[in-house]
């Protein structure tokens, strides 16, 4: 017998033990529980983009918020097959596909923006649409976004097409109308089950020391306090032309409710806006 809105303990803890057991058989296997993105340091700290949590990845301008969206979105539908949406709320459909053909080719954007293609790229984007014919892949502009209201209509709808939908993409949250924006993504993970990744640009008090890092602090204060994780994305060759560190990023796994906290080196590609594990990259050697 239990108290209305109550459950017992041995009720609970029985889901908590199927739980653990059923991650203790996925980490024997070498997988991970939730959505991941790719990027192997990142998906152990985080397992993966969990269903019903809301992740936000902040940076400055050009530090690579949406070429990262497009990296976690392209690699869950292409490398596992799952169903994934994406709302763009700053360009449009034609140029988001344009970045995800890019991504999923290793193509050079700029040539893919002016057509200006050497004779290797062709075989390249042949290779990309065949990884992306049977990709459960939909995408969405900027009309008729402007709310959260028609934002959880469409995304409401995908779930059902797909019957269920596994990752869930937004582009500058800070673009919705709505005050509470976050809490109502936050709201929209729970109800279908799957993981939010939304973008959002820095401001207010956004680095230390001027050039330093990202902080959690120039984030708006409704986003960070709603989001399950936050990451900030930087690149130190943006701030120091020159720098040693060109071709690399780091994120920063700011906030993490139920996990561990730190900072993933990454190799970023700026040609093909893409990004990978550190050490996969040509001439780079992990830092020790």
């Amino acid at each position: 017998m239990h108290t209305p809105g109550f459950e017992s303990i041995q009720t609970v803890m029985a889901r908590v033990v199927d739980r653990v057991d059923a991650l203790h058989r996925l980490t024997a296997d070498g997988k991970i529980a939730g959505v991941a993105t790719g990027l192997r340091d990142l998906d152990r700290m985080l397992l993966g983009l969990q269903p019903g949590k809301l992740a936000i990845v902040a940076g400055g301008f050009m530090a690579g918020k949406t070429a990262f969206m497009v990296n976690a979105a392209v690699h869950a539908t292409c490398a596992a097959g799952l169903a994934v949406g994406v709302f763009t709320l700053e360009s449009d459909s034609f140029s988001l596909a344009r970045r995800i053909l890019a991504n999923a080719g290793a193509m050079d954007g700029h040539r893919l923006r002016t057509g200006d293609l050497p004779g290797e790229y062709w075989p390249k984007m042949t290779d990309a649409l065949k990884r992306l014919e049977g990709a459960r892949l939909q995408i969405a502009g900027p009309d008729g976004l402007d709310t959260v209201k028609g934002l959880c209509a469409r995304a409401e709808a995908l779930a059902v097409q797909y019957a269920s939908l596994d990752l869930l993409a937004v582009d500058n949250i800070r673009l919705l109308r709505d005050a509470d924006a976050a809490r109502c993504l936050k709201r929209l993970a729970q109800a279908l089950r799957c993981p939010v990744l939304a973008t959002t640009p820095l401001g207010g008090p956004a680095r230390s020391g001027g050039k330093g890092r990202p902080l959690l602090q120039g984030i708006p204060g409704e986003f960070a306090d709603d989001a399950d994780v936050v990451l900030l994305i930087d690149r130190e060759e943006l701030r120091y032309p020159g720098s040693c560190e060109a071709g690399t990023a780091t994120v920063t796994v700011a906030r993490h409710r139920n996990g561990p906290m730190g900072t993933v080196r990454l190799a970023f590609d700026r040609a093909t806006a893409r990004f990978s594990d550190f050490d996969d990259r040509p001439g780079l050697q992990p830092a020790r």
